[in-house]
């Protein structure tokens, strides 16, 4: 499910080497949803909603949860509205690792390519996935055109344009999906990302290909 591609659980590593969760980030709004700031394994901030780009953090319905001597979390304090400056946010770095690969241009993606391409991690294999799906994509429109080429020039009186007008279309939105599955694919490491994305167009221009040759020859 393409709306259900981000994890439900992300984190942030912050400037003081404390840990934020939380469930999703808010652009409009800029506000995280559902966070918790974990200052330490003791010592736990929960929050409705997170303010990080605020002259100082702001945090609403928040709970502050400490543990006791017996092992257990518990609630020990709660605020409506809490300022939270002890937070530490570099806002340039907060942005670059909200913005999601897909807002990004090419240009940019290519400058976050990692080194090493054997062993990569999540937000790694969905940088250089999305990279690849931005390079491939354009192709699409030469693709459109070998595809129905063959069927368009035949010489019959019975051409059939409406039933090529109705293939034409179903597969380009059949592509799609299938171009869409494998970015996801890509972005899950259940694929090596060149493998995930150019498989589907080289298999495509392949039998396309191979019909158009036959045409012209």
């Amino acid at each position: 499910n393409k709306a259900n591609k981000t994890p439900m659980v992300q984190h942030l590593v912050l400037e003081n080497e404390t840990l934020l969760l939380f469930q999703d980030y808010d652009p409009a709004k800029e506000r995280f949803v559902d966070a918790y700031w974990v200052r330490s394994i003791d010592d736990v901030y929960r929050m409705k909603y997170l303010y990080p780009f605020m002259e100082k953090p702001l945090g609403e319905y928040v709970d502050k949860l400490q543990r006791t001597a017996d092992g257990k979390l518990v609630v020990e304090d709660s605020q409506a509205i809490r300022i939270l400056p002890e937070l530490s946010f570099n806002s340039s770095k907060l942005t670059e690792t909200l913005t999601q690969p897909l807002d990004l241009s090419v240009s940019a993606l290519r400058e976050k390519m990692p080194v090493e391409r054997l062993a990569l991690s999540e937000k790694e294999a969905q940088t250089l996935s999305v990279l690849y799906y931005k390079l491939a994509m354009p192709w699409l429109c030469l693709l459109a055109v070998i595809g129905p080429a063959p069927f368009c020039v035949r010489f019959t009186r019975q051409l059939p344009v409406f039933f090529i007008y109705a293939c034409s279309i179903f597969g380009l939105v059949a592509f799609y999906l299938v171009m869409d599955a494998a970015l996801i694919l890509g972005s899950r490491q259940v694929l090596n990302p060149e493998v995930a994305i150019f498989t589907p167009f080289l298999l495509f221009f392949g039998i396309f290909s191979f019909r158009y040759a036959r045409l012209t020859t």
